[in-house]
């Protein structure tokens, strides 16, 4: 062979080039690989510990429910007199505390089920401590749920099904004597040995709550230390599974845009323009048949005011007195010689309902919502300040 035409010093400096380029192609991806462990580690920590505090949260709030409801029905049963002059407001929500429907409690084990759906999730978590943490955790939450759902100092003592035939069986007109019934059937229910018993039970229930909380709030403060994880990490996956869409801007916010939420034949609108006001009109129709006349009268309801976004809030400051009221009886038809009653009759409604709303308003001068739109940009979805959810598409 002939060797005179290879320039071996080139093809060694090449092959070695090559040989470099190879190890530092797995050495990157190695990298690679043990970044994206490692993010998948925090990201898996981040949500188990998430569901640790989520729970923690849950037991929270039934303790306060066996604290505060517990503490009215027994003040209640001993001094039943006390029950008649009782705001109701403060009355019913006891009945409910009471009530069983026949269901079963469960905590939300979505995330238990991610975390034991695949060895990789354990293994990305990387302590021993962490996992024998978790693994306790789940274990214990399961048996605190056979504890509800078992024990006789657990069980609601109220069959829902039976106050709902209670009700369907009385007889009453007003909201008060809706009001005296429910008084009069957990006064008698107080009287019960099984109603007795549960009440009696609130403070030893609170007490065992309060040992599952603390233990597990501990817990979680130690896996929190343990694997580094900082409270901006956990504000930032709690923000990423809470909030959808993209952020309102006052450019794709200008236009009408039909809520979704109206009920019937109701279709409300809102309408946001350039000069930082906007309106608010709703329409609706209903039938009003009288001995007099009948049909369908249609109403449209309009407010105005200004308006502005602050971070993620859509501010709407209302202005009272640009209410107006409209109501119209084209579709109405009145017997003979009563045309002028309804004309009279729908004057005196159309004063008093700009009268309700404008009292209405001056209640309620500021409204801030949280608002976000669909990748579209022809969807809004609104949260109000008590969590109730809405949605909003633009008009063509």
């Amino acid at each position: 062979m002939d060797n005179k035409g290879i320039n071996w010093k080139q093809f060694l400096v090449t092959l070695l080039g090559t040989a470099i380029g190879v190890a530092l192609t797995f050495t990157l991806n190695g990298i690679r690989e043990s970044n994206k462990k490692g993010r998948a580690q925090r990201l898996t920590a981040i949500m188990i510990i998430h569901d640790i505090d989520n729970t923690v949260e849950d037991l929270k709030t039934i303790k306060k429910q066996e604290e505060v409801q517990g503490s009215r029905s027994r003040l209640w049963r001993e001094q039943p007199d006390s029950l008649e002059t009782a705001p109701y407001d403060s009355i019913y929500p006891v009945l409910e505390w009471l009530f069983n429907d026949g269901g079963d409690f469960h905590f939300d084990d979505s995330k238990e089920r991610i975390f034991h759906s695949s060895q990789d999730s354990w293994q990305n978590l990387g302590s021993v401590k962490f996992i024998d943490n978790v693994q306790s955790f789940y274990y214990s939450r399961r048996g605190l749920e056979d504890l509800l759902n078992t024990d006789d100092k657990f069980i609601y003592p109220v069959p829902q099904k039976e106050y709902r035939e209670y009700i369907y069986d009385a007889d009453y007109q007003t909201g008060e004597d809706y009001e005296n019934l429910v008084r009069k059937y957990l006064k008698r229910k107080f009287s019960e040995k099984g109603v007795r018993y549960f009440l009696d039970s609130a403070p030893i229930r609170a007490r065992l709550i309060s040992q599952y909380i603390d233990n597990w709030s501990r817990m979680n403060d130690e896996n929190k230390f343990m694997m580094g994880i900082t409270d901006q990490e956990m504000d930032d996956y709690i923000n990423s599974i809470t909030q959808t869409g993209v952020a309102v801007t006052a450019r794709k916010l200008l236009g009408t845009w039909k809520m979704e939420h109206a009920q019937g034949n109701a279709q409300n609108y809102y309408e946001f323009r350039k000069d930082s006001l906007f309106s608010f009109v709703a329409y609706t129709q209903q039938p009003w048949i009288t001995a007099d006349w009948s049909g369908t009268l249609k109403t449209r309801l309009e407010w105005g005011g200004k308006w502005r976004l602050q971070g993620d809030s859509l501010i709407m400051v209302n202005d009272p007195k640009s209410v107006v009221v409209n109501l119209d009886i084209s579709e109405m038809v009145a017997v003979e010689g009563k045309k002028d009653s309804l004309d009279a009759r729908v004057k005196e409604y159309r004063k008093e309902w700009e009268r309700d709303y404008t009292r209405a308003l001056e209640g309620i001068s500021r409204n801030a919502r949280k608002v976000r739109m669909d990748a579209s940009r022809d969807k809004i979805e609104w949260t109000s300040q008590d969590g109730t959810v809405f949605y909003s598409t633009r008009m063509k």
